[in-house]
């Protein structure tokens, strides 16, 4: 229970409170559990303040010193906290429901579990606060960040049936870009990406509200929400088409050069009466034979003793960051680049069926990218990948 002198003095006012804290330093004020609803503690000294549990909702705490007070479960809803000193305040598990933050320094706060729904933290300063329950991890913030992350802002959110795929999460940025065009000054951001009933919840919140009357910026959630969903069910069916065509594309091209090879070479002849005549290597011969697996381990047994994974490694992260910079937002580009960094990934882990997998996906758009940009080992790779020599 708060101490019932401490909570005497206070009540007297902020003047007659600030002159007993001058005179009496050395006391640590007790207002654990006290009920402050509503009171004006307009520029107190509550520095080091036990506020346990207390109650300030509607208080006026304005300019307030509460440097390292603690109000760990305190209710501060819809509390004026406009330009207080809250360095170093345990706030944990405090309610800051639609708290007024506006220019108050939050450096080295401990604000885990607090609810903040709707708080206003325009111009806040926070170098750093502890987020974990023990205290023990500092997270660091530059200059306006923490409001940027933090800020309450209206929230855009997209709907993805079935859950959603790296290559859908690719295309994130080109749609947010898409709105940003379509929606001048809305300024997007993403939030998160979480599970939800059915599927996955994309959220992108509207950085610059302050562009927008209230009914406008009602009226832009409502158009961002229609128009980001078709949109993402169109690159979503696009993905979709693309890599079914990208897949059979690179099936045909392997048959057909491997028939290519081998007519070639004479290694098949073939007449009415069934009769092969076989010189050489050949994974099958007759009726209903099938030699594709055979030619897949061919080319594998083939990079291993040709290429360079390392070396090629290499190149893939170049051209992947070529790829990045071109800023080609279509879905084939999109699949590409993909694939490219699936295929690194794989290069780096000495993976070498997967590196032709991811290659042979990465199809024509690859190899198009790779021959520009003058990767004669990749280029050679990729053309080994899809059968092509």
């Amino acid at each position: 229970m708060a101490n019932s002198k401490h909570l005497e003095i206070l009540r007297q006012g902020v003047s007659r409170w600030d002159v007993w804290r001058m005179y009496n330093p050395e006391v640590i004020p007790d207002l654990a559990w006290a009920n402050l609803g509503g009171a004006d503690l307009f520029g107190a000294n509550l520095t080091k303040a036990n506020l346990f549990e207390v109650n300030l909702t509607e208080a006026n705490l304005t300019k307030a010193n509460l440097f390292g007070a603690n109000l760990f479960g305190a209710n501060l809803t819809n509390t004026k906290c406009y330009k207080a000193n809250l360095s170093k305040a345990r706030l944990g598990a405090a309610r800051l429901i639609a708290t007024n933050l506006d220019g108050a320094t939050l450096t080295g706060a401990y604000l885990w579990e607090t609810q903040r729904s709707e708080w206003s933290i325009k111009g806040v300063i926070c170098e750093y606060v502890y987020w974990d329950r023990r205290v023990g991890e500092k997270s660091f913030y530059s200059p306006g960040e923490f409001e940027r992350l933090f800020a309450d802002k209206t929230r855009v959110r997209l709907f993805y049936g079935d859950g959603i795929s790296p290559l859908e999460i690719a295309t994130i940025p080109a749609l947010i870009k898409h709105l940003e065009d379509s929606h001048q000054g809305s300024g997007l951001r993403l939030v998160n990406i979480h599970e939800d009933s059915g599927g996955v919840v994309v959220e992108l919140a509207i950085e610059d509200e302050g562009n927008f009357t209230p009914d406008q910026l009602t009226q832009l959630k409502k158009a961002l929400e229609t128009e980001g969903q078709q949109k993402a069910e169109y690159l979503r069916q696009a993905l979709s088409e693309r890599e079914a065509k990208l897949q059979l594309q690179g099936e045909v091209k392997q048959l057909t050069s491997i028939v290519d090879k081998l007519i070639a070479r004479g290694s098949i002849i073939m007449g009415d009466t069934n009769t092969y005549n076989v010189s050489g290597q050949a994974g099958a011969v007759g009726p209903n034979a099938h030699a594709h697996d055979m030619t897949f381990n061919q080319i594998v047994n083939q990079f291993e003793k040709s290429v360079d994974l390392p070396a090629l490694a290499k190149q893939l992260g170049e051209l992947r960051e070529e790829m990045a910079t071109r800023q080609d937002s279509s879905p084939q580009a999109v699949i590409a680049q993909d694939e490219a960094a699936k295929a690194e990934m794989a290069a780096h882990a000495g993976d070498t069926s997967k590196v032709v997998e991811y290659l042979k996906a990465g199809g024509q758009v690859l190899l198009d990218v790779a021959k520009e940009t003058g990767k004669e080992l990749l280029t050679a790779a990729i053309k080994a990948s899809m059968g092509m020599q």
